[in-house]
């Protein structure tokens, strides 16, 4: 199968919130929320038995693949029409994934839908197979032939991209048959991702709790993420220990699911020839596995400053030590900034001013017609994520929006996803449309530090400005940039294990999870106390299917931090670099990609200024504190 950057864009940045509206609170069944917040699905397909029509094409068509087997290098024709097949039959197989994707998400519990899903990913499987054999025979006629081949056929230069990184990868690529045999173990590759989706999201039973003024709460993950938040701390040690021991009692299930995942990737690594798992994922998108290294010890280097913000938010909230459980708690009591979804949607338009006039323009678009799931709703998956994988059809994102303002920067987020595949599917053919999820969060985290400014330029009042300072400090410091590299470095000491032909228990887990987070947060030293019953909160991460897909949070909000400032500023060429970016896909490594914009991520320097403005956020903090007498 040709290589290609799976984008996905899973990114599950669940957003943190307390109270919702009528819509977000009251609601609980699909058919009771308004339209207008509900995804169309109708620009996919018109109706199911429209996408049942395609999917029963698709296979018949498919086999014509097996005409070019073995002649790819006939002439510069042949091999143009068997691409050109490949890349129309990629474009259609995407649109039904996305379908069938999209039903299931809206609904984890209807058996139809996932059926539905599991068909076309099996059809993913079956094409993988047939198209096995395209690299092979590519890289057996050669660099020269194949260039050769594009002197004398112009049209097939829109695969020169592709060509030089199946040459650049051709070390890791196998004869036809064994290709084959990867490609038909794709379905067994993501069991146990696909086993933790079901059980997490529909199967694993749920506690209920009462809360101090008589709530009752049902302990999902998407109320979890709500209520973690609240300001009674009985309450909040209440949520936390009642929704962590029900993965608790599941955590054998969860361990052998999360071992079987790491097999996985152990197993591909091994076939290709990788000295490890990290060096097979990075190699995907090119990116050097010095990178990754560098980011875990960029992180140990800057924990002083995360320590000064955990000490700082113990300050504010009156206490020596904070508590684990305390850490989703706002910096500010009584200060609230509710943002329902509407109110959102207008703020978001008006924060993107410095983009100019096409930006906002694409994002009202997106509101008016329907690209978003607004709110949640029972079965429907948590989290939220943007897809652009239906190349000729608008991007779709996900939401569990519960109107606040956490939630409204989650749909900044994702918006930035959205735009970012909206550019790239407009402006690149497909094979070099598929951006790198490391290029891929700085176009997120790039709309929240836009919003994020404009939010601070229209309020003066200290508590409202505390509060915002807070939020990013909370949500950017350590949401995405230190607990991100938390996750990465669990991530990559699993991994090492497995590759080591030790099996993963959940004890163990458990051991090395509580270990790094203990370290991060300082427990030993005092700053947060991080009591025994975290261990499991690895079993609740769903990213640690995703192959070495965290760390990139971390490296994008870096990049996106000093991006976003140079357009703020109106640093000369900087908005029109950005665009370039957005409009690249990936057309060239992304590590190039983002030096050429601006953000050069192999020099120290690219943490360094996220680190110096989340103290000078600090700074103002502690000015607001000192005023206060606290």
């Amino acid at each position: 199968m040709i290589s290609r950057r799976l984008r996905w864009l899973m990114t599950f940045f669940v957003a943190a919130a307390m109270a919702g509206s009528a819509v977000a609170a009251d609601v609980s069944e699909r058919k009771d929320i308004p339209l207008k917040y509900k995804w169309d699905l109708n620009d996919l397909y018109g109706e199911l038995a429209a996408f049942q029509k395609a999917k029963a094409a698709f296979m018949p068509d498919a086999k014509k693949l097996k005409d070019y087997v073995g002649k790819l290098g006939e002439s510069p024709q042949t091999l143009k029409e068997a691409l050109d097949l490949y890349w129309g039959l990629e474009l259609r197989l995407r649109r039904m994934e996305s379908y069938a994707s999209r039903l299931s998400d809206q609904d984890t519990r209807d058996e139809a839908n996932s059926a539905m899903s599991s068909e076309v990913q099996q059809m993913r499987t079956a094409f993988g197979e047939m198209s096995a054999y395209f690299e092979p025979e590519i890289i057996a006629l050669g660099q020269d032939k194949v260039e050769k081949f594009m002197d004398d056929e112009a049209e097939l230069k829109v695969y020169k991209r592709l060509f030089e990184e199946t040459f650049r990868r051709q070390k890791h690529i196998r004869s036809h048959d064994e290709e084959q045999i990867l490609a038909a173990a794709g379905d067994m590759a993501t069991a146990g991702m696909s086993l933790f989706r079901v059980f997490a999201n529909a199967d694993m039973p749920r506690k209920e709790v009462t809360l101090s003024d008589g709530t009752r709460v049902k302990l999902t993950d998407s109320n979890f993420t709500k209520y973690r938040r609240h300001p009674n701390k009985a309450d909040r040690d209440l949520i936390s220990s009642g929704f962590f021991e029900q993965y608790e009692t599941y955590k054998r299930t969860y361990a052998e699911m999360l071992y079987n995942q790491l097999k996985a990737h152990r197993f591909y690594a091994n076939m290709r020839g990788y000295p490890s798992t990290l060096a097979a994922a990075l190699d995907r998108d090119d990116i050097p596995v010095e990178i990754y290294s560098s980011l875990i010890e960029a992180a140990h280097k800057n924990l002083p400053t995360f320590h000064r913000y955990l000490k700082l938010k113990a300050r504010a909230k009156g206490v020596k030590t904070l508590d684990y459980q305390d850490l989703y708690v706002s910096f500010t009591d009584g200060v609230n900034i509710e943002m329902p979804y509407d109110e959102a949607t207008s703020s978001l338009i008006a924060s993107v001013k410095p983009m100019g006039k096409e930006y906002a323009e694409l994002l009202k678009t997106s509101f008016e017609n329907r690209w978003i799931d607004v709110y949640p709703s029972d079965g429907k998956r948590s989290g939220a994520y943007s897809s652009g994988w239906a190349y000729d059809v608008h991007p779709y994102v996900l939401m569990n929006y519960n109107d606040e303002y956490s939630d409204a920067l989650t749909l900044a987020h994702e918006m930035g996803h959205a735009l970012h595949s909206h550019y790239s599917n407009k402006h690149q053919p497909l094979p070099n449309a598929d951006y790198s999820i490391f290029v891929a969060e700085v176009a997120s985290t790039f709309n929240e530090n836009l919003f994020n400014d404009y939010m601070l330029g229209k309020v003066a009042d200290d508590d409202e400005r505390f509060y915002l300072l807070g939020n990013f400090l909370d949500g950017t410091i350590k949401g995405t940039f230190f607990r991100q590299i938390q996750f990465a470095e669990f991530e990559w000491e699993a991994h090492k294990i497995v590759e080591s032909g030790a099996a993963l228990s959940g004890e163990k887990l458990g051991e090395l999870y509580l270990s790094i987070v203990r370290k991060y947060y300082g427990h030993d030293e005092g700053v947060v106390n991080v009591d025994d019953r975290y261990s499991i909160e690895w079993a609740y991460v769903p990213h640690f299917y995703y192959n070495y897909y965290v760390f990139q949070y971390a490296t994008s909000v870096a990049a996106a931090s000093g991006l976003a400032q140079q357009v703020i500023n109106g640093e000369e060429g900087a908005l029109e670099r950005y665009y370039t970016l957005l409009k690249s896909g990936g057309a060239d490594d992304p590590v190039t990609l983002l030096k050429t914009a601006g953000a050069d991520m192999t020099q120290p320097a690219a943490y360094d200024a996220l680190m110096q403005r989340a103290n000078d956020y600090m700074d103002e903090l502690e000015k607001i504190l000192d005023k206060r007498g606290l």
